[in-house]
Formats: C-alpha cells, structure tokens, sequence
C-alpha cells in the first residue's frame, strides 16, 4: 500500500470485508488498546506483526488527548500514522478501530461531550473512512464486518461506548476502597443509545458461526471503581437479554481500557458459556502495582505489562474451533480455545 496516513476500509457499506488469511484454513485477528502515541510504540508493533495477522483492531485510546480543541487532536492522530510499526503493520494486514474517552474526548467523557462531532468527524478522516460509509451519519462510529474464512462467517461487532453514553454518577473516591463510580440506576441511563441498540439487535440476528463484539470498556468484571457496564446495570442486563433474545451462540467479548490484560468466564442462564478478554495497555504501562480484587470469574492472573490480543479461528470443516490469546513482550500468558461448540480454559 502506497499511502503512509491513511487505510482504506474495504466494502463497509455491504457488511462485507472479505480476506486472505495468510494461513492455510486459519484466520488471526490482533486487537489492543492504550496507545501512548508520545512513548516507545516499536516493540508493541513487532510483536503484533510477529503473529502474521490478517487484521488488526483499535479497542480505543488509540492516542492520548484529552481536549476540546479538535487541531490538537488531529496532530496526536497524525504521531499515529507516522509511527514505523503501525506504517509496517498496515502493509501486511486490515485495521478496524473504534474509541474509547481520550482519543474520542477527554476523561471518563460521554455523550456531553460538546465537541463529538467535530472529533468523530478527526477519527473517520484519520482511519479513512470511505465518504459513503453509514458511520458518517450514525450516532456514533459504531459498525460491524462480515469476515470470511471459506464458507464460514466471523461477525466483528465494533460497539461505541461513548458517543450515547449518560453521565456516570460518582463516590468518593479511595485507593484503598476503590471506590469511583457507582451504578447509574436512572430509567433513562445508557450505554449504547436507541439507536445503536437498534442496530447491535439487527447486526446480532444476522447469520454467523462467532461473533465477536468489541466493547472499549470491560463488560463482567464490576470489583473495581473505574469505567465498566457495571456502572449501567440496567444496560448490563438489557445486553445480556439482547444475546438471550436473539439466540447468539459463540460469542466472544474483546475489551480494553484497563491498562491490564486478563479473562472472564461469563456463565449466565440461558446463554452458552461468553469468555472476556480484556488486553491494554500496548505501551502505556502503569508506574504503580495495580491492585485488583479477587474475581471468582477471572481465570489465570491479570498482567500489567504491554500486552495485546489475539483471535485465531479454524475452519475445521463442518464448524470452527477458535483460540483467543493473550500476549505480552515476553509470550503468550494465557489463552482459552475451542472444544466442539464450548470455549475451554486452556493454562499456558
């Protein structure tokens, strides 16, 4: 590819994005989020080039600014493009992106925030999207893609957490409770909005054999005070019912925003057994050790060093098996794969 800034995205308007996975019967899709486009990116971008991709997915904070003036935001994104590995990445593979609050706004931001016009306007241009896309003239930047690999369908489900999202209601705040956000009970609280609820019960009705939904915020874990579904129980249980409601069968949820990488088992009554997989940051790592409570649905221990994900889905003939990976610097630290139609934990 010719052009340094900017990607094209390939047939958004028909739901078709169609690939030639690089390994024979096997299709890997990268993902990561917490992108500090002002530190170290070479190491992060290796290693994700490393694993032969056939796409790549910003889960959000794709850079850091938090601003209300839209030049600003337009040069942090214009560090992004210039970067030598994402230049090399782009080469080799698709980029999918959607956002998270400091590269759509500024902080913990949402659907208050004054300038999200003006900024989905920077993000669309910035990923260069096609001028007849329907995220043009969403609420949102919000889309999905039909991924092929043979005759088997991966639905990629981009959700966009902040461009609908009411205001988070607040507790004081301690590092030793961790307590920051409390649920938003309102009857008129979001996460989504009508219209893209609307539009995630259209896309989740539509044939696949897995789909798999981004979220830039985690979904299951609530033992924490920061940004999650959990501070919106209502719409927490309103996605649940959605999957129930639309009989989604293998699902897999890619989330970031964390600045730690782990896996949640999600067993819920009436749906098959959902696997989390939180990775972030790439590079922004904490200079703190985090301190994260005891979930009874984590499996394995979380990490903060850089990390990314990474999907690998089998065409096994007459279904597909499916991993998903977490990876460090350092290697693989877990990962859970496909046994018939039920994800199980695998230990590495």
């Amino acid at each position: 590819m010719k052009q340094i800034y900017f990607l094209v995205f390939l047939l958004t308007q028909v739901q078709l994005f169609a690939i030639e996975p690089k390994q024979k019967n096997e299709l890997r899709i990268s993902f990561g989020s917490c992108l500090d486009q002002d530190m170290e990116q070479d190491r992060i971008w290796k290693k994700i080039i490393s694993t032969q991709s056939d796409g790549f997915v910003f889960l959000g904070d794709n850079i850091y600014k938090d601003t209300y003036d839209m030049n600003e935001k337009k040069l942090e994104y214009s560090k992004l493009l210039s970067q030598k590995g994402y230049i090399e990445l782009k080469k080799k593979t698709r980029i999918f992106a959607t956002w998270d609050d400091h590269d759509y706004a500024v902080n913990d931001s949402g659907g208050e925030f004054s300038k999200k016009d003006e900024s989905k306007k920077i993000f669309l241009e910035t990923f260069n999207e096609p001028k007849d896309s329907k995220r043009w003239t969403r609420d949102g930047v919000y889309d999905s893609y039909e991924l092929k690999l043979g005759k088997k369908i991966i639905r990629l489900i981009l959700l966009d957490t902040r461009y609908n999202r009411s205001v988070l209601k607040k507790s004081t705040f301690s590092f030793i409770t961790r307590k920051g956000y409390i649920g938003n009970e309102d009857s008129d609280a979001t996460v989504l909005g009508e219209a893209q609820w609307n539009w995630l019960k259209e896309e989740l009705l539509k044939p696949a054999d897995l789909k798999v939904i981004v979220s830039s915020i985690q979904f299951h874990n609530e033992n924490h005070g920061f940004e999650k579904w959990g501070n919106f129980p209502k719409e927490k249980i309103k996605f649940l019912n959605l999957l129930k409601e639309t009989k989604s069968k293998s699902v897999v949820l890619i989330t970031g925003d964390r600045h730690i990488g782990e896996f949640h088992k999600i067993e819920e009554k009436g749906l098959p057994k959902i696997y989390e997989l939180t990775t972030s940051p790439m590079n922004r790592v904490l200079k703190f050790q985090a301190r994260e409570e005891f979930h009874p649905d984590r499996l394995g221990a979380f990490t903060q060093e850089a990390n990314f994900g990474l999907l690998r889905v089998f065409d096994t003939g007459n279904s597909i098996s499916v991993k998903l990976e977490l990876h460090q610097l350092s290697g693989i630290v877990f990962s859970i794969e496909s046994d018939s139609n039920e994800l199980t934990e695998v230990i590495k």
